[in-house]
């Protein structure tokens, strides 16, 4: 009984952290921002170059959900360039 609990605990913290794994070789991914560094120009993590710019107040949080994090002051945005997306 004890040895199935630990491979069921196992099994649901290797998933958990696959859940959380990040490839930016995935052809699908168009944009990817982590948000864990805020500046006024915010990188695209995802390798396409899609980088944004910061449009009004923002500032770095520590506390996000998987660590950093921004946090946007209201009607403050990040500017894409859409046009540079392709369809």
């Amino acid at each position: 009984m004890c040895r199935r609990l630990i491979y069921l605990v196992s099994f649901v913290l290797v998933l958990a952290l696959a859940g959380n794994a990040f490839t930016a070789d995935d052809p699908s991914l168009v944009i990817y921002y982590s948000f864990d560094d805020v500046r006024s120009i915010i990188a695209d993590e995802s390798g396409k170059g899609h980088d944004g710019t910061v449009q009004g107040n923002v500032t770095a949080e520590l506390d996000g959900k998987h660590g950093g994090a921004a946090k946007f002051a209201s009607g403050r945005y990040l500017d894409l360039a859409g046009s540079n997306f392709p369809a």
